[in-house]
């Protein structure tokens, strides 16, 4: 899988560089290329990345792009129609929220719906407002919550919870009242996401989402998420890249400032810097978090390579902030939550949904 991998780095960098489009070579792609692009969820992505390079992509593999591109654009737009209808649900009870990821991020930082994959919706709330909207959910758009009410694991810990609708079709909406899971930093000051948050309209609702230097916050909180998990990140490293791109040297500085009001800066500089290493970015100070070289780091960023031994305690140690006494502090604090997640994990109920 490693020349896949190096492969799809190549023809994802091409959103990196200035369109000069060139004349077009058809390519020899590796077999495997098909199947890492959907493991990773960045199929939609490769046939603008393949165009900007000068690379045409096989016949047979181009059809498989084009369907996969009009799939996620037919899910994308389902998803807009249930966002229009929530919003303005929320908007009504006055409940502060945003919507997360998906096709709004995508539109946000690719100006395109069809070319990132997304399987949910995800809304962020509150605590104090989770269960009036998960009662809301289930009353007003006729959702399920797929967990029982008194579930710590997920409710808790995990600090979110799955609802479908009662037929059994159509979109799952994630529920979150937090923005952090155990093991990795809880950024400080969160009620701050839901301060900064931007409008955009959306039919006739108006519809928040974060702005664009918090959500790549929260893309640097996936990315830890991701690696600790053995899951791939090679989408979060493109969304931060692209986001720089075109912008001052200051943007990176300014996304700085912001990782350190909310305790984050550690994660931040290592979500960075892994993601210029893995594009082949140059010009980075960033010193170099861990002993890890660009091949590991690129099958890590496909979810290709698992952590290892104490792996996940590691990146908790990378991620901690503070020095001395305080860091060890907030390690024992993270691994503590961390293995109480995994005792109510064990008392936690199946899926309503598979309850049957």
């Amino acid at each position: 899988m490693t020349k896949a991998a190096n492969r799809l780095v190549a023809l994802l960098g091409g959103w990196l560089r200035p369109v000069s489009q060139p004349e077009l070579t058809v390519s020899d792609e590796p077999p495997e290329l098909i199947e890492l692009a959907r493991k990773t969820k960045m199929i939609g992505m490769l046939r603008a990345g393949s165009a900007s390079i000068g690379v045409s992509l096989p016949p047979q593999m181009a059809s498989e792009i084009e369907l996969a591109q009009a799939r996620i654009l037919q899910t994308n737009l389902r998803i807009f129609s249930v966002v229009s209808r929530l919003a303005a649900i929320m908007n009504r009870e006055g409940y502060p929220y945003f919507i997360a990821k998906g096709p709004l991020r995508s539109e946000q930082v690719y100006g395109a719906a069809d070319v990132r994959v997304s399987r949910d919706l995800d809304v962020f709330v509150l605590k104090e407002h989770y269960w009036p909207t998960a009662t809301l959910l289930e009353q007003e758009l006729g959702y399920r919550c797929m967990v029982a009410r008194d579930d710590r694991w997920w409710h808790e810990f995990l600090g979110e919870s799955p609802f479908q609708p009662r037929d059994g079709t159509g979109l799952t909406i994630d529920l979150h009242n937090q923005l952090q899971q155990p093991g990795g930093p809880y950024p400080a000051n969160a009620e701050r996401f839901f301060e900064r948050r931007f409008a955009r309209a959306i039919g006739r609702s108006t519809v928040y989402i974060l702005s664009p230097d918090d959500a790549l916050m929260l893309t640097a909180i996936n990315f830890g998420k991701a690696l600790r998990g053995g899951e791939p990140w090679i989408g979060y490293a493109h969304e931060l890249l692209y986001s720089l791109l075109g912008q001052p040297p200051s943007a990176e500085d300014r996304l700085k400032i912001l990782a350190k009001e909310y305790q984050l800066s550690r994660l931040f500089d290592e979500f960075l810097w892994c993601a210029k290493i893995v594009f082949g970015v140059h010009g980075t100070e960033l010193a170099q978090p861990s002993p890890i070289n660009r091949e590991q780091l690129l099958l890590s960023s496909c979810g290709l390579k698992p952590l290892g031994l104490f792996g996940r305690t590691r990146a908790s140690w990378r991620w901690a902030e503070g020095s001395g006494l305080q860091r060890l502090q907030r390690l024992t604090a993270a691994l503590s939550q961390e293995m109480r997640s995994r005792i109510a994990r064990r008392n936690s109920v199946a899926l309503l949904a598979e309850e049957g």
